[in-house]
């Protein structure tokens, strides 16, 4: 089973010169469902304009997403999440970090490949990253995936966000397929799906 993992005395040093205080990967508990729901609203949808005013109502469902699936324990499902190390007992305002893996359908549609491990909702606070969490958590899911059994995992990732594709291809995942061409997909945002071999 996956334990804790602690950065300690490895990402001291802020990007300020600031000293950071430890972080601790460990599993998502009920205490941060109001923080995980500020992170993720917080990272996928609108902070100011006129879309944000439906911001609230997208952490609401974010909220209670994550509260279904805390309280249906997926036999194949987890949610890790990055804290102040020094906080770990206490309140849900120590997570800087969250990531969810479970095995699912890659697609509403039915495909051949049936459920797969996916990686979702992968958020670190803007404060805290480029110090490696976001690494550690998806070190996390691959324990976790290798653990039910399985050798290989996915992952979709904005196709313009070149910070988190630069992140996958250094960690071994490869480009499945591309976007959709923008007249095929006007209504979202096009992403492109990621997939890496796990060595078991």
């Amino acid at each position: 089973m996956t334990q804790p993992f602690n950065l300690l005395g490895v990402h001291s040093v802020g990007v300020h010169g600031e000293s950071l205080k430890p972080i601790k990967i460990r599993q998502f508990q009920r205490q941060d469902l109001e923080c995980a729901a500020d992170l993720l609203s917080a990272s996928f949808y609108p902070q100011s304009g006129w879309l944000s005013w439906f911001t609230p109502v997208m952490r609401l469902g974010i909220y209670q997403d994550l509260l279904m699936r805390m309280q249906t324990r997926q036999v194949h499902g987890l949610c890790w999440v990055a804290v102040l190390n020094e906080a770990v007992q206490e309140s849900s305002a120590s997570v800087v970090g969250i990531v969810e893996v479970a095995v699912r359908p890659l697609s509403a549609w039915p495909t051949p490949k049936g459920a797969v491990p996916y990686v979702s909702n992968l958020a670190v606070a803007p404060a805290y990253r480029r110090q490696g969490i976001a690494f550690q958590l998806l070190m996390h899911c691959e324990q976790s995936v290798k653990d039910w059994g399985f050798d290989e995992l996915y992952l979709y990732a904005m196709a313009d966000n070149r910070a988190a594709q630069r992140l996958y291809t250094k960690i071994g995942y490869r480009v499945q397929s591309q976007p959709l061409p923008w007249f095929l997909n006007l209504t979202h945002p096009q992403q492109v799906l990621w997939r890496k071999r796990l060595l078991v």
